[in-house]
């Protein structure tokens, strides 16, 4: 009996000590997060440095897949709210819902998503105006107003979104909107999930581009739009508020 009391104070022990562990990996990447792959406007990107010590940044990279893993990074500060309530979480999820309504405003489309929108210029877009041009996602606009920018500088976005960059959005929509008890915060969410459901809804759940042709892997499939709508109803976006009958 004693030592089966031993052995389960010292599990304990190790348990807390292993949990403290993970928890500052956790801490320590997320302000390495916040510190380098979440520049410009806000949304996730991959970061490649000029340097040895990762002090100096060449470019960019992973910015194709921008909105799917800033709406996982703001799951992820949902989550952490929801544990500690603590106020850099708060700070850090209205960061991320910002850098995905960059994302479906620099369209200039009414509820279609980029993939990523940043300024015209080094690390963000390392080809040049003339780069973008050439390239069939890259489209240049004035900067959205907003996070240091202002109309009078160029940027750039990225098109063709494809369903799963919308499934990374809902994703961290949601779980934002169900754990984050911030009116502010809800009423931004409502707001846009309005936007772009009812968008959906007019095009029968494909995602149409700025062409007015479906993007290369824009069919919203069944299990998607399942999900998608049920959060409509989640969020409390009724019959009289949008085009959806529910």
């Amino acid at each position: 009996m004693k030592k089966g009391f031993i052995l389960l104070l010292a599990w304990a022990f190790s348990f807390q000590v292993f949990a403290g562990v993970l928890e500052e990996k956790a801490y320590a990447y997320d302000r390495w997060y916040q510190r380098w792959h979440s520049p410009g406007y806000g949304g996730t990107c991959e970061v490649i440095f000029a340097d040895p010590e990762l002090t100096q940044v060449k470019m960019l990279d992973g910015i194709g897949d921008s909105t799917i893993w800033t709406g996982t990074y703001l799951a992820s500060q949902a989550f952490r709210f929801a544990v500690e309530h603590s106020p850099e979480a708060l700070q850090n999820a209205k960061k991320a819902f910002r850098a995905l309504h960059y994302h479906l405003i620099a369209t200039g489309k009414k509820g279609l998503l980029a993939r990523y929108v940043g300024p015209l210029r080094l690390p963000f877009w390392t080809k040049g105006e003339e780069g973008c041009l050439k390239n069939k996602r890259c489209h240049i606009i004035p900067c959205p107003e907003g996070a240091g920018f202002s109309s009078q500088d160029k940027c750039f976005w990225l098109g063709d979104v494809s369903r799963d960059q919308y499934t990374g959005w809902w994703f961290g929509i949601v779980l934002a909107y169900d754990l984050i008890n911030d009116k502010e915060l809800r009423s931004w969410i409502k707001k846009d999930v309005r936007t772009i459901i009812d968008q959906l809804i007019k095009d029968d759940f494909v995602i149409i581009d700025v062409d007015g042709k479906p993007t290369g892997a824009g069919k919203v499939m069944a299990a998607m739009k399942f999900d998608w709508l049920k959060t409509v109803s989640y969020t409390h976006l009724r019959a009289h508020e949008t085009s959806l009958h529910l």
